[in-house]
């Protein structure tokens, strides 16, 4: 298995060369924006004060996993299911569960 060399402002597979290496970066820099707004998520979730910002949250949250990371969306909406009206218990799981996407986003 090739390992990925960044170069500048592209990367390349180690030693290979031509356009191939480009996939990296762009795999790169679509790995990084999507760490960037789960990071941004987690962060904003905390600054929330009441149930209907939680709500408005949870579902702008929902819906960029929906499109960006389908695979969480079930686990989302069990965390949801588990608390039932402690939304600042099933906030702090949510948060969670979006650092933890992001722990292995950045370990793999």
């Amino acid at each position: 298995m090739r390992k990925a060399v960044v170069c500048g402002s592209y990367t390349k597979a180690a030693g290979g060369r031509g356009a191939g290496g480009f996939k990296y970066n762009t795999l790169f820099k679509a790995m990084a924006t999507l760490i960037e707004k789960l990071e941004e998520f987690a962060g904003s979730a905390w600054n929330i004060r009441d149930a209907i910002t939680y709500g408005r949250w949870k579902a702008q949250v929902r819906s960029f996993l929906k499109s960006a990371l389908p695979s969480a969306i079930a686990e989302f909406d069990s965390i949801a299911d588990s608390y039932g009206d402690d939304w600042e218990m099933t906030r702090a799981s949510h948060v969670g569960l979006l650092e933890g996407l992001v722990a292995q986003m950045q370990g793999s």
